[in-house]
């Protein structure tokens, strides 16, 4: 093993150390702290009845007033009243904010899956003998590694470091060429402008467009496909 690889090894060690620390902290306050739980009011803040909970969950999930409504068994005037609830609002942001960070924690794990195909690469786990790389491609992928755990310590800083890219692909079937280009790439203008088509009027909370961001690009024209065929809040 050349000197020059076993530097980048040991650094690439640190660097992962790091970075799964900031991971398991990260997923510990996903687990345990109330302002990333899916439930409507866990702790009671804003003293809701079970109509009203019920009514700002199936708004959290269809972002429709009419809906939601009809989900909720209740009529359309009682709706309106919980909807423009001061506690009804700060719930639907924090939980669409919850369903950002937990789509985000999904993501770190499709990063996951692509460094432990390239740990494999390195190390030659399960990899045939004829297939072992040579020292330079190791470096390489050494590379690659310490990018894609700067690439995460930085997304954990600021999740929408990845929560624009799709990057949900197969990964044993790329090559490291492609992972290197993979962990670069950013689809966020593409997705801004599929977002500003479906908030035409303005009227998705900053989280709301935070978590539709977080879906992969087909299954956004797909909400916007059947928005349009459905019609969409029409009493927002």
């Amino acid at each position: 093993m050349s000197t020059k690889l076993e530097k980048k090894e040991e650094h690439l060690a640190i660097i992962q150390s790091r970075t799964e620390l900031l991971q398991q902290n990260y997923q510990n306050e996903l687990e345990t702290n109330p302002k990333y739980s899916l439930e409507v009011d866990p702790e009671d803040k804003y003293k809701m009845s079970p109509a009203q909970k019920e009514f700002v969950k199936q708004y959290v999930e269809f972002k429709n007033v009419n809906t939601a409504a009809d989900l909720a068994g209740i009529d359309m005037d009682t709706a309106r009243q919980f909807f423009i609830a001061y506690g009804s609002q700060q719930e639907i942001r924090r939980i669409n904010l919850a369903l950002y960070h937990r789509q985000f924690a999904t993501r770190l794990l499709n990063l996951d899956e692509i460094g432990g195909y390239l740990t494999c690469l390195l190390t030659g786990a399960n990899v045939p003998t004829g297939d072992q790389l040579r020292t330079a491609d190791k470096l390489k992928i050494v590379d690659q590694l310490i990018r894609l755990n700067e690439l995460k310590q930085n997304a954990l800083q600021d999740p929408s470091v990845v929560m624009m890219q799709d990057i949900d692909v197969q990964i044993k079937n790329l090559s490291v060429a492609t992972l290197g280009q993979l962990i670069q790439q950013s689809n966020k203008k593409e997705k801004q402008d599929i977002i500003k088509t479906y908030d035409a009027e303005d009227m998705l909370t900053p989280e709301e467009t935070a978590y539709l961001s977080t879906l992969p690009t087909k299954d956004l024209l797909q909400l916007i496909d059947d928005t349009n065929k459905g019609g969409k809040g029409n009493d927002k």
